[in-house]
C-alpha cells in the first residue's frame, strides 16, 4: 500500500470522503458474494468488510481509473402500423407514434409488417465501475440499468469487473446512501457512543490518499482549542474540527473536507433537483 503526496489530494480526497460519508453499507451480489456489510463500527467485522471496498475504489479514482456517470442507452420501441389494417387501426398506430415523438423518440426504421420501430436516448441510473460504460453494447447497458431499477433510487450500482483495473478485487453490488439524518447520527455517535476505528486497505488496494480513523474528527472540550476552524458551544461543552496542518509536510484536508460536503448535501435537501439523475437525498431517518 502507497500513500499519495499532498499533490493528488485535492484531485481524489473528495470522492473518498463522499463514499464513506454517505454510504450505509454495501449490497454485495456477484463473484461469489451475497451478503450486506454495515457502515457502523458497532458491527466490527460488517465494518472493516464495507470500508475496504470503499477505500479501493477511491484509490481506482486517484489513478483516474473510476467511472461515476449515469447510464447512457438507446430505447427501441415497435409500434404496430400495418397498411393492410383499417383506417381506424392506422389513425390509432399514428397516434402512438406521434406519442413516442412527444416523448423524444426518433423514428428508427420499418421492422417487417406491421410495426414501425422508434427509438430514444435515455439517461439511467448512476453507477461506478472501473470500465467506460460507453464501450458496452446497448443491450447490456440496458439490461444493468433495469437491474438498477429494481433498487430504491439511493442505491448506487458498483460493477467493478476483474478484467478492468483494480479488478483483483471485483465487486457487483450497490452501494446503499445514507439519509442525511443518519449521516448526522454516525457523526455525533462517532464522538463517544460508537467510534470508529482504524481500518487498513486491502492487500489489493494500491495507492491511497488519506484514510484517517474518523469519518468527521470531532473535539469534545471544555473551551475551544487553538487549533480550531469551527466551533460550537452545546451544554456548557464546546465541540470543534480542527484547522488542516502540514505536519511532516503534508497536507491533511480531511476534516474541512467532510464539513464542506456536509454543506453540500444539506443545499441538496432544501434545493430542487428533480431533474438531475442524482441518487436521492432525503433528511428523514
Amino acid at each position: 500500500m502507497n500513500v499519495a503526496g499532498p499533490s493528488c489530494v485535492g484531485r481524489a480526497s473528495n470522492l473518498a470522503i463522499i463514499l464513506r460519508l454517505m454510504a450505509s453499507g454495501i449490497q454485495a451480489s456477484g463473484y461469489g458474494e451475497s451478503a450486506f456489510y454495515r457502515n457502523m463500527p458497532y458491527f466490527e467485522e460488517e465494518y472493516r468488510e464495507s470500508r475496504r471496498p470503499v477505500v479501493h475504489r477511491s484509490s481506482l479514482n486517484l489513478s483516474r481509473e473510476l467511472q461515476v456517470t449515469p447510464w447512457i442507452f438507446e430505447q427501441t420501441v415497435a409500434l404496430p402500423l400495418s397498411t393492410r389494417s383499417g383506417s381506424g387501426d392506422v389513425v390509432r398506430g399514428l397516434d402512438k407514434i406521434l406519442d413516442a415523438l412527444d416523448l423524444g423518440y426518433a423514428i428508427g426504421g420499418v421492422l417487417e409488417e406491421p410495426a414501425l420501430t422508434v427509438r430514444r436516448r435515455d439517461t439511467g441510473r448512476t453507477i461506478i465501475a472501473n470500465y467506460d460504460p460507453m464501450q458496452l453494447p446497448n443491450e447490456e447497458r440496458r439490461l444493468l440499468h433495469e437491474e438498477a431499477q429494481r433498487y430504491p433510487r439511493n442505491d448506487i450500482l458498483i460493477d467493478t469487473r476483474p478484467d478492468g483495473p483494480g479488478g483483483d478485487y471485483p465487486l457487483h453490488g450497490f452501494l446503499v446512501i445514507r439519509s442525511v439524518n443518519k449521516i448526522m447520527q454516525l457523526l455525533s455517535h462517532g464522538i463517544a457512543v460508537d467510534p470508529e476505528f482504524q481500518v487498513e486497505p486491502d492487500e489489493r488496494t494500491g495507492e491511497i490518499v488519506l484514510n484517517p480513523v474518523s469519518t468527521l474528527d470531532i473535539v469534545e472540550a471544555d473551551s475551544r482549542p487553538d487549533n480550531a476552524a469551527l466551533s460550537v458551544k452545546f451544554e456548557n461543552r464546546c465541540y470543534s474540527i480542527a484547522k488542516a496542518s502540514n505536519d511532516d509536510g503534508k497536507l491533511d484536508p480531511w476534516n474541512l473536507g467532510t464539513f464542506r460536503v456536509l454543506v453540500q448535501l444539506y443545499r441538496m435537501t432544501v434545493t430542487d433537483i428533480s431533474k438531475t439523475p442524482t441518487p436521492a437525498i432525503t433528511i428523514a431517518a
